[in-house]
């Protein structure tokens, strides 16, 4: 049987997906579930992606040897861990596959890819279930080492003793001097980005490029609309020869010649507004533009933004999915919370188990509004993405207004109202 925790037993047949249900490339991939079911875990999971991605071919690595990075990488997280886990990496990974997919064809090269799903795999490795502000409390060795960022160098430590390691590593599968150092450069910076200190200076440069890239593309735009001088072309009509003159190779490739983007998005329900991938993904015209000339610090930033949505879009995952992750996390945060009160630490978690339903729905709502609101909406406009969450997120407000006994608990605001 599957251990509650993720735990898989050795041989028999592995199942990536259950029949005609949703692969690693899709948002609906529910790895407990399939773990529960099929008896895969990380290793399975990464090994699949990774070969779907080609890149274990690319390098010339050993399947082999590739195949025992992973299991080492998957021994280095406990079964203990309710939810930091080996197939919380999964997770993470299957959802930095599906945001990637997302992006233009051929916008991260090789070594950008590679360092981009082995950060994922190995962004929590080793964590032992206590954050870094339970360390910086206890004055723990880590933190006294690394003021900064603590657990996380120590993710990253544990992950670089194993891409160098003579058996299982693969740094020098790169070739050239620079892939190998680049490769280092971006899994370190990944890795590091997944630290919630780093949340808001990440965004905000995400904000400030995308802002300035729209802009510029809007100017563009204006001047292309002034320069053609044609009364029959109107702003949508512009926007979508702009569009091409700056990324033709991102229209919808089943358009026959002659036949425009804005006629295909506007028969299939779409607008002049968006256009299709060659992934599927469909973007404002502006975006594809703004990725078109993005330079490799560009492309590390939009990498970073990523792995981190990825690292935090439980709550944004079909309702079953985000339940179930969102309960292993309030484990965690208890057994920290009640190891602190026990040694006397502050409390930076929970310690208090009553009233349950309604301190996970709570917690579940607030992080979400300010933690990943802004997270998933950057990556969407990014990537193109959208999934049909609407009736979930409904749900997950409601939930913040119910108590364990069902009952509406009226919100901040109804209160000042009734003052």
């Amino acid at each position: 049987a599957i251990g509650v925790f993720g735990s898989v037993p050795s041989g028999g047949p592995v199942r990536m997906a259950s029949d005609n249900g949703p692969n690693p490339a899709d948002w609906e991939y529910d790895v407990l579930q399939l773990a529960e079911s099929g008896g895969v875990s990380l290793r399975h999971i990464a090994f699949t992606i990774f070969e779907e991605e080609g890149l274990v071919g690319k390098f010339g690595i050993p399947d082999e040897r590739f195949k025992s990075l992973l299991q080492r990488l998957e021994d280095l997280y406990s079964v203990e861990n309710p939810y930091h886990c080996a197939l919380h990496a999964a997770d993470v990974l299957a959802a930095t596959h599906c945001l990637h997919k997302g992006l233009p064809s051929g916008f991260f090269d090789d070594v950008e890819v590679l360092a981009l799903y082995l950060a994922a795999v190995g962004h929590d490795a080793g964590h032992f279930r206590l954050n870094n502000a339970f360390l910086k409390n206890a004055g723990h060795a880590l933190y006294r080492t690394h003021k900064e960022s603590a657990l996380e160098r120590f993710h990253l430590g544990l992950v670089f003793e194993l891409l160098e390691d003579s058996e299982v590593g693969i740094v020098d599968f790169l070739g050239s001097d620079l892939d190998k150092r680049r490769f280092k450069d971006l899994v370190t910076t990944l890795i590091l980005a997944t630290d919630m200190a780093r949340h808001s200076l990440l965004f905000q440069k995400a904000r400030a490029f995308l802002g300035d890239r729209r802009d510029a593309f809007r100017a563009s735009v204006a001047e292309t609309d002034w320069a053609m001088d044609s009364t029959d072309c109107d702003t949508g009509e512009a926007m979508s020869n702009s569009f091409d003159t700056y990324h033709p190779t991102h229209t919808d490739p089943t358009l026959t010649q002659g036949q425009s983007p804005t006629s295909n998005s506007t028969a299939s329900g779409g607008t002049a507004a968006t256009q299709t991938s060659l992934d599927g993904a469909r973007h404002e015209p502006w975006v594809a533009f703004a990725l078109a000339g993005a330079c490799q610090s560009e492309r590390e930033l939009i990498a970073q933004l990523l792995l981190k949505c990825a690292d935090l879009t439980n709550v944004v995952r079909p309702i079953q999915i985000a339940d179930t992750w969102g309960k292993r996390i309030m484990e965690e945060f208890y057994q920290q919370g009640e190891k602190e009160r026990t040694l006397g630490f502050p409390v930076t978690t929970f310690h208090n188990r009553k009233n349950f339903d309604y301190v996970f729905a709570r917690h579940q709502s607030v992080f979400f509004g300010q933690r990943r609101a802004a997270a998933v909406r950057r990556a969407r406009v990014v990537t193109g993405f959208r999934h049909q969450d609407g009736g979930d997120r409904e749900l997950h407000r409601e939930r913040l207004c119910v108590g364990a006994s069902g009952k509406r608990k009226p919100s901040a605001r109804e209160k000042r109202g009734r003052q």
